[in-house]
């Protein structure tokens, strides 16, 4: 390549990033504007005790909302809420609503990343309502999101809880979920992915169990679900010295998930069998060197936090099987 036209291509890489520089700046004008416009029109929800999310489509704004006072564990957000409302609102049109880009007045967790990533598409957090926009948009609240189908374990009757004595019980447990899911003749994508995971308490009790059903409702892979069920029935965080079997290594949403909902990070162990390669598994905030944990850890010193350290295990289906 000649210099001149060396110096012509490193000339449009740079207006090509100008050009992307300035339409992040003039979205996150806007973002600033319809934050302003959604608290005016919602008194009941003041910006300094409700976090909103939202997304715009062509039938307006779907927003969800969450008072920042709340516990850190938490398995939902403004965020989490507004993907998964979509999915249960608008199933057939979820998809095409969540390719555009989510705003919200919160700051992202792990959690929230990881959902964005897997079932929708971009985000902006911690938008600053300022200014007024001059196109009013219809906003469309979602309703809360639907209590999950996995089972969870009632703590009020001892005798309900299915003891699992040993790791490879708990595995095997986690492997008949996976196969008693129904599968169709349509293509893979159309299909409920044979995921299975259980979640055990210190004592080997089951706390809650669920199989994947994300083939419609991109947010429902199994450990979501029995994090989810488990927390909104008990109104507590996983506890400490909890351990959850999964058929297939998390991906970043089901870390996500995981990571910010124990009640202490460096007292909960994840086992799975088999890898997953992809890029939404090979590496998650459970790895602990990987982008998402050095963040999070920035976060939480930030927070003035204690560091949590989220052991990731592998666990052999087969005795002499070694971790990929």
């Amino acid at each position: 390549m000649s210099r001149l036209a060396l110096q012509c291509s490193k000339f449009e890489v740079m207006m090509s990033r100008a050009k992307i520089r300035e339409k992040q700046s003039e979205e996150l004008v806007r973002a600033e504007q319809r934050a302003s416009d959604f608290y005016r029109a919602h008194p009941q929800y003041s910006h300094s005790q409700w976090d909103v999310a939202w997304v715009e489509g062509d039938e307006g704004a779907w927003f969800s909302v969450m008072p920042r006072a709340r516990k850190r564990w938490e398995c939902d957000s403004a965020v989490v809420r507004l993907i998964q409302g979509v999915y249960e609102s608008t199933p057939h049109e979820a998809r095409r609503i969540l390719r555009h880009r989510i705003f919200t007045t919160a700051p992202l967790t792990e959690m929230c990343r990881g959902m964005v990533r897997v079932a929708a598409k971009t985000v902006t957090g911690d938008v600053r309502p300022c200014g007024e926009s001059s196109d009013p948009i219809h906003w469309r609240e979602l309703p809360a999101p639907a209590v999950s189908s996995a089972e969870v374990g009632d703590k009020t009757h001892e005798k309900s809880f299915l003891i699992l004595s040993s790791p490879a019980q708990a595995m095997s447990h986690a492997e008949k979920l996976a196969s008693e899911i129904q599968r169709g003749s349509g293509p893979d994508y159309l299909q409920d992915r044979a995921v299975g995971a259980v979640l055990v308490d210190a004592d080997g009790r089951v706390l809650a169990q669920a199989a994947n059903s994300n083939s419609s409702n991109k947010t429902l892979h199994a450990e979501v679900k029995l994090v989810q069920a488990f927390i909104r029935k008990h109104g507590g965080a996983i506890p400490d010295g909890a351990r959850i079997f999964t058929t297939l290594k998390p991906c970043k949403m089901c870390a996500g998930m995981i990571w910010n909902c124990a009640e202490n990070t460096s007292q909960i162990r994840v086992f799975y069998r088999d890898f997953d390669p992809g890029s939404l598994g090979r590496v998650t905030i459970l790895n602990a060197e990987s982008p998402e944990r050095k963040r999070a850890e920035i976060v939480s010193m930030a927070e003035s936090c204690p560091e949590g350290e989220l052991e990731e295990q592998f666990l052999a289906a087969n005795p002499g099987d070694k971790k990929p």
